[in-house]
């Protein structure tokens, strides 16, 4: 696949109004200030428009708007957001880990086998995800062998059913990323089918967007998802966003045979990455391995701070290779910070103009 430059250019026009404002919060203040000239609230309206459309309806200065939104935002990159796995199924211990450890958000995954069916049990959970504070959500739904795409279309429904109610509980408790997969369990895409898969993962997106929920397709190791090529059509012809195993790019034989590289997983669609999950590798039978160093992951790392994905699931599930992973990702954070400030002091010297 073509290479494209991925150097962060803060704002682009391709990018929608919920694009700018997830990774600019200081942004909307701009466009409060546009809102007059638009007539409306442009957030309320137009969130999930792409900018350049944006200016087209409501007749604004592309040039003059971008500038005004790169100006709030700073043009940096944000920090990442380190977020843990709900590994402990009290709440209270979930939380109180997360504080102790320096997690700042949660990434959690729905067990099919404990998901509310009744409204009381509907409200417990949303009560359990309250309690969880100032902590962010975002969430996950792992389900063995439940396929948007089945060949059979009772199941292919019976799985679209299944997310739409989750798409409706997250939505309850303000929640706004879904991650989901194609294929999972399976050991061959012979069950599925691609026409049915690409039209109802469409349709979820849709209703997604319509609870202001996104809906964020996860590359696996194996399977349609683990090919650059594939992956990129599921994306364009679904509208969904994106959400980068690292690790499953990395471990896939269409990486690792260099057919393709983990950047072909982003160049495409740079914009739409809106969640990472960071540890070394996946093996068969052991599952998600840590790294043993920085230079593990480093380069991956990088990738991800260059496209401004700000949410970085440690996606260990065992406290000691959990806090040896976060270790590692605050070295590599720590030696960023200090390697943007050494760039900005000389790029503040270089100004000075010398003394006559």
């Amino acid at each position: 696949m073509g290479k494209t430059d991925l150097k962060q250019s803060c704002i682009h026009p391709e990018m929608t109004v919920l694009d700018v404002l997830s990774r600019y919060r200081k942004t909307e203040k701009v466009f409060k200030l546009y809102d007059k000239q638009a007539g409306e609230c442009i957030c309320c309206q137009a969130l999930f428009e792409p900018l350049k459309n944006v200016a087209a309806t409501y007749g604004l200065n592309m040039e003059k708007l971008l500038t005004d939104l790169e100006a709030a935002a700073g043009q940096k990159p944000p920090t990442p957001k380190l977020a843990m796995c709900n590994f402990f199924s009290d709440t209270e211990k979930l939380k109180k880990f997360a504080h102790e450890y320096g997690f700042s958000g949660i990434d959690f995954s729905f067990d099919l086998q404990k998901l509310p069916e009744t409204p009381a049990q509907e409200s417990k959970w949303v009560k359990d995800i309250s309690a969880l504070g100032s902590l962010e959500v975002r969430y996950h739904c792992p389900f063995d062998r439940i396929d948007l795409g089945h060949d059979d279309p009772e199941k292919a429904q019976a799985a679209k059913d299944l997310f739409c109610r989750v798409i409706r509980l997250i939505s309850k408790v303000g929640g706004r990323y879904i991650t989901l997969h194609i294929g999972l369990g399976h050991d061959s895409t012979e069950p599925l089918s691609w026409e049915t898969t690409i039209d109802n993962l469409r349709q979820l997106v849709d209703y997604g967007r319509a609870m202001s929920v996104r809906v964020c397709l996860e590359n696996l190791a194996w399977g349609w998802t683990s090919k650059a090529n594939l992956f990129e059509k599921l994306i364009r012809r679904s509208g969904a966003d994106v959400t980068l195993d690292i690790g499953h790019a990395y471990a896939c034989e269409s990486v690792q045979s260099q057919q393709y590289t983990v950047e072909d997983f982003v160049t495409p669609h740079a914009n739409r990455v809106f969640n990472a999950h960071i540890y070394h590798t996946e093996i068969p039978g052991k599952g998600h391995i840590p790294p043993e160093k920085k230079e593990d992951i480093e380069d991956r790392l990088s990738l991800l701070k260059t496209i401004g994905c700000d949410w970085w699931v440690l996606e260990i599930r065992e406290v000691e290779g959990l806090l040896k992973t976060k270790k590692i990702v605050d070295e590599y954070l720590a030696q960023e910070n200090l390697a943007t400030k050494q760039m900005n002091i000389e790029h503040r010297t270089s100004n000075i103009a010398p003394v006559k």
